[in-house]
């Protein structure tokens, strides 16, 4: 009879085990669902419906320098760009090197004359990395223009700090 009672137990385990299994399954399916309608709806990234990967993407595999996955995966993401960033003015969204257009990957790699690369866009974010020696231009011509901004506004500065000067009559 005691056999027959933990026989009895463990069949009722095991069906329970399978039940909360599948479950769990079907919450899995159903999530994978929804991130992937969200990324197909995306306003923000609306490329990276191209280059998503099942699993974890080549790039994080690799023997690459932490900094060279970071860049990747913040271009990937869409973090680098602020194209994407539809809460922002028109003004904030422009390329931060030319200010002709707004910034995304497309400008980036065809139309803004400091970056511009013969890389297509999948093969820029692909999962491979390889668009990684592009990432890091655009990512120096963005400091040497920020660079140049900081110098015009503080020329500006002491030209106006110059000519308020000399209108109050004190020179230096």
């Amino acid at each position: 009879m005691r056999k027959l009672e933990r026989r009895i137990e463990k069949l009722e385990w095991e069906r329970e085990k399978k039940e909360r299994g599948r479950r769990r399954n079907n919450i899995r399916k159903r999530e994978e669902e929804e991130r992937l309608v969200k990324i197909n709806e995306s306003r923000y990234n609306s490329y990276y419906k191209n280059i998503k990967t099942e699993g974890l993407p080549k790039y994080l595999k690799g023997k690459r320098r932490m900094k060279d996955r970071s860049i990747i995966a913040r271009f990937r993401c869409g973090n680098e760009l602020r194209g994407g960033q539809y809460w922002r003015e028109d003004e904030e969204r422009r390329c931060r090197i030319c200010y002709r257009s707004e910034e995304n990957v497309i400008h980036m790699l065809k139309e803004c004359t400091e970056t511009k690369s013969e890389k297509q866009m999948v093969e820029f974010l692909g999962e491979e990395g390889k668009g990684i020696e592009t990432m890091k231009k655009i990512d120096k011509a963005r400091k040497e223009a920020e660079k140049r901004e900081r110098r015009n506004g503080s020329e500006e500065a002491d030209m106006l700090d110059t000519g308020s000067r000399s209108c109050s009559g004190i020179d230096s």
